[in-house]
């Protein structure tokens, strides 16, 4: 029995804050917007008739660190409009114990791997970065498949052999980035619910 709160909206107990559907596709339009303009400000920054040669490589190195985060922050109210709007339309309260929780989890991995990012960068693993994220991102995909979804294991199998294409050819990282978005475009029109 769901137990029911003063707005007269029983309480699941699953988590509400998952991937799927229009929030995947969301996510993979994301990043492929960020794939393609960190490689667009990188071309620029070496060729000779771009204003962006100009520019310092901390600045550059900082661009596309914003560009990272913007990523994430918009993937996350991606994932947050999309699920509230589905339990709106099932009436269920949006912010159980389970959401919140995974929401901070969620969150607080993102940081730590931004800054991961980061201090691998200052360290001048720069060729390695999109393969971390991807390996990163493919472990996230595997251990929070609340659902036990098959289709979400093989998205973060495909991740992981991303990743690890990566690690073995780094100038791959543009076009592992691409299959990525692409991937998640694919499986949110795939799963629905």
């Amino acid at each position: 029995m769901a137990k029911v709160t003063s707005n007269n909206l029983p309480i699941n107990s699953q988590s509400n804050f998952i991937l799927r559907g229009v929030n995947s596709i969301q996510i993979g339009i994301y990043l492929l917007i960020f794939a393609y303009v960190t490689k667009t400000i990188l071309e620029g920054f070496i060729s000779d008739s771009s204003p962006l040669l100009l520019l310092s490589i901390e600045l550059v190195e900082y661009q596309i660190l914003f560009l990272g985060i913007l990523f994430v922050l918009f993937s996350y109210f991606a994932l947050f409009y999309s699920s509230r709007r589905i339990c709106r339309k099932e009436s269920l309260v949006f912010w159980n114990a389970s959401t919140k929780a995974t929401f901070w989890v969620s969150f607080f991995l993102s940081i730590v791997v931004i800054l991961v990012l980061y201090y691998l960068n200052t360290q001048g693993f720069y060729l390695q970065l999109t393969a971390i994220f991807l390996l990163l991102y493919g472990i996230y995909l595997l251990l929070y498949n609340f659902r036990k979804k098959r289709s979400l294991y093989i998205m973060g199998g495909l991740f992981l052999m991303l990743a690890l294409l990566t690690f073995i050819i780094p100038t791959y990282w543009y076009n592992a980035l691409l299959i990525a978005g692409v991937g998640h475009v694919v499986y949110g029109l795939m799963v629905k619910k």
